[in-house]
Parts: structure tokens; sequence; C-alpha cells
């Protein structure tokens, strides 16, 4: 436990009572505060020569009955084991001075962070609350109420909330008057009988039979205050805030920031009523609503109307989060041998092939049926399958214990006992004892084996009913009652850990034909399409299975529940054109999976998932990045190394960070596990072409047929970012575009393609003039750049910038916007203003981001750097998702640089580039010459290495760009 203020002894009156009543056992240090109803000090325990905290009860509030109640109260409080309580490791008395001792915990407390922060990211409040309600369910079902929740009694320990306090309230609850009558309640700020602004009203009307419902009213505060910076009631005195307090009702969490999920803040508006019965029942039923993501009763959605049907999509996968977010667990923050919550299933031994499905859909059903149930969680059954090697023996079960650090296992075998009927047994095994636990034998008719795999789930979770607070009853579905539906999805399962994605499919579709409302085959095969990767796929089929499963989210095991709440939240931004609604889902997403993350750190599709999305939506969370995608998908690969779609990406991410040998290593890897997907041809190419010892020995005819068709738009896409000196990309794509196209349908559209994508590779690597002349028309979206670098004439590019400006569309107006700007041309520019505006009322919000970058430059042109900077930073603000946005933020950037605010650029130009070709190049250089003046000499040489590399062919009048970058680097070296 710690406080904010420390003073330099125990010398005074008190600390030496304290030390003496202490005695050998504790050597007492410092105080480090508290006031009031308390002081608190700081020990050593002499015998474990470990520090705790000595809390004393202020003496002169101390008389029989406070002590009678102490002692009481203290046996109850230091049986409170939870992983969110701070336990009390001892109790003690001596004359009028009654203490007690729990741990020094390092960290700070929640009203610390908050002062220093103001507010809490949504995905980690909401995690607190959970935390946090689970830590008082567990007490009040033990008598135990702590009557002083607020943010000064929660301490943050490696970002997990630890409650303190706990049952102290109560003791001095029953302090008497000198008559020996009960006296008032005090209700000053600071006391343990409460804090004024975080006590239920019925506590500050002196009830003396509060309930946990003061502790959740409490929470509710809490709450409310992590998540807008505020607390939900104010007054400039104690008594202005008592009344505000009892009679106002505060503003709805998400009416103030409608980024929020509506159910987070329904439950927290249900938990501040101030009626008890209006309430939740209990904290218990707190914490699951954050799970069911709805409450009913007073004050409901009525308040808000509903919106069209798009808002309802979102409002299933914001349901979705929350019921991801109620299952949240104690994140890996130690390492440890063996996990105490944490069970695996092995695969069952079978005999007799027509059973063998049941090998691995015996883990399946069981893992599914036993994970959440109470702190009980079961490890991934594709992590279980592949650490699994032996037979279901104790041995073989302990050591595969060990391999995923589960401290259970749960091994079994399935024989034929009949024509139609099998024989089930199975056991619990203690894994560090290889002990059995718990045995089952079951014959049951074949078409039962549903029922056999729930019987075994309920005779597991009644062996460790008394150890883990789990019922009797398992928690999660597989989703599906239908045996045909569930024989057909397991099947499906086990093609898909094997990346036999068309196999996988047809068994998905055959378990939604047996059951039409089975959310998790659903899912899945909106998955095995996704991978399947077939040229010409409409995705709108994949999309729709993944929000029907989204749709169907109830009653299903933790972990299918956030991959089934991410997956239809991914899909529902398929259909979102407002980019402030895309940037709220995208959010939801990232926390959805961050929750999941969290939750499950040993699973590695989850890991995957979260690295996936972080790929691809890191421009609207501060937490993400490629770096971070990477490092997420790296943890899917230590996993499961072979999970074939985990490498793709981090290939992606390898190259976007110019580190080769890395990008060729995961595309060795990934061809090794010998995918179908038509990426492997990509991916073959690619570490072809990056292994600079063969590359200029590479029959590139050959290699070009090989590619024919989308694998060479794959190839492109995965290395127009490659700064690669020796070209090998431009020499494969001069030969595909020469290549003869004779056997096309349509020959001369397939030869202007193959001409566009070379055009393209010269664009991006500063060679423009080869770049026009090779492609079969302009390289698209290189106007701009060209003429802002002065590599192209005045005139030729102003004629093809008016032309695209005629389009009527935002991004071909704003092309070359910065080169308009610079030459003083305030006619086009409020031509490209006009644009933006006409396209922002046609399709609404999602024009606004190109309408702020026009008028930024309008106002540039005409003088006012203040009023761009406002326009670009709102550019900045609003997450722009397209990646011409990074344009218009080099320019914020450079302008922060001319008015000498360095940091204000250093933040900008430290983000990772979506741009590609000049803009990226320029972007790099810019970042170079900051770093260089900051004295950042790494993130110098890194962006003046990329320049030089990138644009080490590039033509005359961009070649002094490259210079410029060989001289930092030479100044950087000597």
């Amino acid at each position: 436990m710690t406080q904010p203020h420390q003073h330099d002894s125990p010398g005074d009156p008190l600390g030496v009572r304290l030390s003496g009543a202490l005695g050998e056992a504790y050597q007492l240090e410092r105080e480090l505060g508290g006031g009031g109803m308390s002081r608190v000090f700081l020990a050593t325990e002499r015998a474990l020569q470990r520090r705790v905290v000595v809390k004393v009860l202020n003496p002169d509030l101390v008389s029989r009955a406070t002590e009678a109640r102490f002692r009481q109260e203290a046996e109850v409080t230091a049986r409170l084991q939870h992983p969110h309580i701070l336990p009390v490791l001892a109790t003690g008395g001596h004359d009028d001075l009654l203490y007690y001792v729990m741990p020094y915990v390092e960290g700070e407390s929640l009203r610390q962070r908050l002062s220093r922060e103001g507010r809490i990211p949504v995905h980690e409040a909401t995690r607190l609350l959970y935390e946090i309600s689970d830590a008082l369910a567990y007490a009040h079902a033990r008598g135990v109420v702590h009557r002083d929740i607020k943010p000064d009694n929660v301490l943050l320990v490696e970002g997990h909330a630890t409650v303190a306090d706990f049952g102290i309230a109560r003791v001095l609850a029953v302090s008497t008057t000198a008559g020996g009558g009960r006296s008032e309640p005090l209700t000053e700020a600071g006391t343990s009988l409460g804090t004024i602004g975080y006590m239920a009203p019925e506590q500050l009307a002196g009830d003396p039979d509060v309930d946990g419902r003061a502790d959740q009213y409490a929470l509710g505060v809490v709450g409310y205050e992590m998540l807008s910076g505020a607390r939900p009631f104010s007054g400039g005195s104690q008594s202005e805030l008592l009344r505000t307090q009892l009679t106002a009702i505060p503003q709805r969490l998400d009416e103030l920031d409608p980024t929020l999920p509506a159910p987070l803040a329904l439950c927290v508006a249900r938990a501040l009523e101030h009626d008890p019965e209006r309430r939740f029942a209990s904290c218990g039923d707190f914490r699951d609503a954050l799970g069911l993501g709805f409450t009913t009763g007073p004050r409901t959605v009525a308040r808000r109307p509903r919106r069209l049907a798009v808002f309802a999509v979102m409002g299933i996968a914001a349901l979705a989060l929350a019921a991801s977010l109620a299952w949240f667990a104690r994140g890996p923050s130690v390492k440890h041998a063996a996990d105490r919550d944490l069970l695996v299933v092995a695969p069952f031994d079978v005999l007799g092939r027509d059973l063998d499905m049941w090998r691995e859909g015996m883990v399946d059903l069981l893992s599914s049926a036993l994970d959440g149930a109470g702190s009980l969680r079961t490890v991934s059954p594709t992590v279980a399958v592949r650490r699994w090697s032996g037979r279901a023996d104790a041995a073989s079960g302990s050591a595969l214990a060990r391999a995923t650090e589960a401290s259970m296992t749960v091994v079994g075998r399935v024989v034929r006992s009949g024509v139609d009927s099998v024989r089930v047994q199975a056991s619990l095994m203690d894994a560090g004892s290889a002990r059995a636990l718990r045995e089952f034998d079951f014959r049951v008719a074949e078409s039962a084996m549903d029922r056999a795999a729930d019987s075994i789930a309920v005779g597991v979770l009644s062996a460790l009913r008394g150890t883990r607070g789990v019922s009797a009853s398992p928690r999660g579905s597989i989703g599906s009652s239908t045996l045909s539906a569930v024989r057909a999805y397991l099947i499906g399962e086990q093609f898909y850990r094997r990346g036999a994605w068309d196999s996988a499919a047809t068994a998905f579709q055959a378990a939604i034909q047996a059951d039409s409302q089975f959310g998790p085959a659903m899912r899945r095969l909106s998955n095995a399409l996704e991978w399947r990767r077939v040229a010409g796929f409409d995705s709108t089929l994949r999309i729709t299975y993944a929000m029907r499963a989204g749709a169907m989210n109830r009653g299903l095991a933790p972990r299918e529940s956030l991959l089934v709440a991410a997956d239809s939240q991914w899909s529902a931004m398929a259909t979102i054109a407002q980019p402030s609604a895309r940037r709220g889902m995208a959010m939801r997403l990232l926390a959805t999976l961050r929750a999941a993350s969290v939750q499950f750190p040993r699973d590695p599709e989850v890991q995957f998932r979260f690295g996936d999305a972080q790929f691809h939506f890191w421009p609207f969370d501060s937490a993400a990045s490629p770096g971070a995608a990477g490092r997420s998908m790296r943890t899917a690969i230590d996993l499961d190394s072979a999970f074939a779609p985990s490498y793709l990406h981090l290939i992606d991410i390898a190259v976007y960070e110019q580190e080769f040998d890395s990008a060729m290593a995961y595309g060795r890897r990934y061809l090794g596990l010998q995918p179908g997907e038509t990426d492997a041809a990509a991916v073959s190419a690619l570490v072809a072409l990056l292994d600079r010892a063969q590359t200029l020995h590479l029959d590139l005819d050959s290699l070009v047929t090989a590619l024919r068709g989308e694998p060479i738009r794959q190839l492109h896409d995965k290395l127009y970012n490659a700064a690669d000196p020796d070209t090998a990309l431009v020499r494969l794509l001069r030969v595909f575009a020469r290549d003869s196209v004779t056997a096309q349908a349509n020959v001369e559209a397939v030869r202007r393609a193959r001409h566009r994508i070379y055009g393209q590779a010269l664009a991006d690597r500063g060679r423009f003039a080869e770049a026009r002349e090779a492609s079969a028309d302009r390289p698209l979206g290189y106007a701009g750049p060209m003429a802002w670098l002065g590599a192209a004439s005045p005139d030729v590019v102003r004629a093809e910038l008016d032309a695209r400006l005629a389009s009527g569309l935002p991004v071909d107006a704003l092309e070359g916007i910065q080169w308009r700007t610079r030459e003083g041309d305030t006619s086009g520019v409020k031509r490209a203003v006009q644009v933006t505006r006409a396209f922002e009322v046609r399709y609404g919000a999602l024009g606004a981001s190109y309408r702020q970058v026009a008028e930024a430059y309008d106002a540039l042109v005409h003088g006012d750097t203040a009023g761009a900077i406002v326009r670009l930073d709102s550019v900045r603000s609003a997450a722009c998702e397209w990646p011409e946005c990074d344009a218009a933020l080099l320019t914020l950037a450079q302008l922060h640089v001319a008015r000498g605010n360095q940091d204000a650029a250093a933040r900008l130009l430290s983000r990772p580039v979506r741009m590609r070709g000049p803009v990226r190049v320029v972007w790099m250089l810019e970042a170079a010459r900051l770093a260089e003046r900051r004295g950042d000499r790494e993130a110098a040489l890194r962006g003046y290495t990329y320049v030089r590399e990138a644009w080490a062919g590039a033509d005359a009048p961009v070649r002094a760009m490259m210079d410029e970058a060989a001289a930092g680097l030479a100044r950087l070296r000597r």
C-alpha cells in the first residue's frame, strides 16, 4: 500500500507507542501519511524481511465497542483472499491502540493517476470497474461492506486494481458516544466512515444498516470520474456538494462523450440511482451488467432515440464489447510456472477411425463449457492440440500442463462400446502432483457425445467449486445444441487449424444449414472465406456472416464471445461511411481485442486478431502502430507457429521498417507451412527478390510466369515501401509489363494495368521521367508530388491537375494543392475548396476531412498560417483514415518547424506514414532533419538512410534530397 505523503520517522508519541506494541515482530521505519481516523506507517517484518504497512486507528476514537467490533471485523476481513483485494496480514491491539498490517505495494493510487491524467481510457476504465466490482461482490458475499470506496482506496498494481481498507469503515461505524449510544456517522472527507461525493444517499442519511449497494453507488462515482475526468456532483463547499449529491441527476456519460459505449454509460447511471432499489441488486449484478452490455429497469435507452440501421449494428458491437470486458482476468503481469486458474484439455485417445473427430472435438467442447466459470480459464484448443504428444495418462497430461503453464489437465479416451454406443473415460489431473482429482466413466450412445462432454464439465466444476468459486453448471456453450451442427462445426475447426480453408468453409456451411442460429459457425465461415483469398471473391458474404454472428452473441464462452464481437465490429465498419462513426467503431474494435489480449494472453488467435486490427486501424488509437501490431503477431507465432496468416502482415511490417532479413525469414517460415493461399506465390517471389545474393541471377521471365494474375499485385503491395537500391522489384515489373498478354480477353486493358503498376514502382523510387514513359497513361497520384518536387514542367502538370480538378472528386481536387499554394494559385485552391464542400454536402461527414484540408491550404495561400494550423490540426485530431491526409499532416509539421514549435512537429513526424512513394520520402527527410537538430541520432540515421536508399536512382531534379540525406549520414557517422 502506498500513500502520497511521507514523514521522516515515527518519533512522535503515537509512533513510539506503536513501535512498542509491535514488539520484535516489526521494525517501524517512518510514517507514510493518514490523518483523521487513522495513521499509516511503513515497517519491515523481521521474520520474512518484507516491507509492510501498519495502519493504526486514532486512539481517541477507540472504545470497548470499537475494539470488539475491530476484532470481529478483522477476523472476517483477514479471510478475504481475492486478487483485487489488499489482504490483511495481521491485526493487533495494545491498550487503546488497534492496528492492522497489510503488504506494502509498489505503485500508485487511482487518485494519483486521475490527478496526473484527468481521465482513464475507456477500455482500461471498464476493466478497472470490472475488477473492483468483482472484489466488492466477493466481499459482500462474505458479509463485508467497504463503505469508503473512492480513488484513494484503489491501488494500481501493474495496471490492475487492488482495493484497500476493506471492512475498516464498519468497525468505526459503531463507535459509541460517551453515553453509550451510537454516535452520528462521521461524513467529512478523509475519514474512514465515508467521503462526501462518494457516499450513497442512504449512507449520508445515517442509515446504520447500509448494504453492498452503497459500495456500488460509490463505485459508480469512481467510474464516472474515470470515464469523464470529473465527478458527477460538484459544489463549492461540503454542504453545497451534499445538497447537489442528494438532489441532482448527473448527465449521462455518453451524452458528455458520444464515443463512450452507451451500455457502459447505462451501467454507471444505474449504479448512481438515488434509490438503492433502483440500482443493481448487487455488485455482482453490476459486474455482470458490464458483461451483458444492457440493463433493465429505470433510465434505459428511451432517453436516446434509436438511430438508423448502421448504428443498430454499432450498438450490437458495443454490447458485445461490454460482454467481452466482463471476462477480464488478471493479465500476464507475472510470468510463473503454473497458473492456478488455468486448465488445459488434452486431445482424447480415440480407438476407432470412425470416432476420430472426437479426438480434438472433446477439446473444443470441454474448453467452451469450462472457460469463464468463476475464475477458471481454459487453454486455447489450438494450443492444446499443437502442444500435445503422448497418451491419456498422468505423465503426458502433466507435460502438456507445463508446456501451457496450466495447473490442471483433463485427459481422456473414447472407445467403441457397441454398435452405436461409446465409452468415454476422463480424469481431472492436478498437474503438479500428477494426482487425479476426479475421474469419470460414461457409456452413451454416440449420438449423445455432446451430453457426455457436458457431464464431464459438470463433474470438473463440482470438483473445483470449493476452491475457485465456480458453479456446478457450465458457464459457456459451443453455440448450438443440434448434434449434427456441432459435429460439422468440430470437423470444420480441425480443417481450420490446418489451414485447409476450403474444407473448413464447407464444414461450417453444413453446420449453419443444420442450425441457422449457430453464431460461432458463422464467425468461422467468415474467417475461412477471408483466408481463402479467392481472386474476385465477393466480400459481402463474409461480412454478412460475421455480422449475423455478432447479432447472436449470447451464452458463449468468454473467448468465443470476444472474437464474435470483434469480427462483427470489424465487418460493421464496411457499412459505415461517416468518419466519426467509423472511428468510434474502430476504437470499439481495438478495445474489444485489447480486452481479449489481456484476458487470453496465451491464445494465438486472439493475439493475431489484435495485431491484425492494430495493423489496419492504428491511426485511430495512439496505443496502436505497425510496431505494436508486429509484437502481437510475434506472440501469436510463439504460441502457434503453424497458423499461416500470422506471418503475412509480419512480412509487410518488416518491409515497412526496412528490415529485409526479417521479412525473408518470416517469408520462409510461412512458405515452410505449405500454405494454399494465393499469397504463397507472392511471398515466394518476395523472398527471392530480397535475397541480394541471388537477385542478380534470377530468371525473371520464369518468375513473371508464376506470378501472372493476383499474385503480382500482392507482391507490389508488399514491396512498394521497400527502399531497395538494387531495384529488384522494378526489374521484375519491367519484364512483367513487357510480357505477352495475347491470351488475355481484354489485351489492351491488361497491358495498361501492367504498365501502370510498373510506372508506380518507378515513381515510388523518384524515377518520374521513366514512370511517365513506361505508363500507358499517367502514373495515378503522382502529378502533384512531381510538381511539388520540381520533377516536371509546370505547364504540363498544371494542365493535368486542372483536368483532375474537373472530376468533382475530393482526392483529385486535392492532388497538387501544396504546389498550387506555393505557386500562389489562389483560384485553383479556391476551386479545390468548392469541390470538397460540394462533396461534403452530397455525402455528409465523409467529406469533412477533405474540406478541412482544402480550407487549410486556402488559408495558407492567403497568408493565414495560424488558420491553416488550426484546420490541419483538426484533421490530425479526427484521425483521418485516408492516406492522402499524410501529405496534409506533413505540411502541418513543416508549419510547426517554421514557427519554432519543434515538439509539436516531432510528435507528428514520429508517427508511422501510410502514404507511399514521394510523400513518404519527403516525410522521412523532414523527420531526419528535425531529429538531427534535436540530437536524436538514431531517428536521424533511420530517416536519412531511408531517403538515400529509396531514391538512390532518382531523377536529377529530386536527387538533391538524396544528396542531402547522404551528407546527413556522413555528418552523423563522423
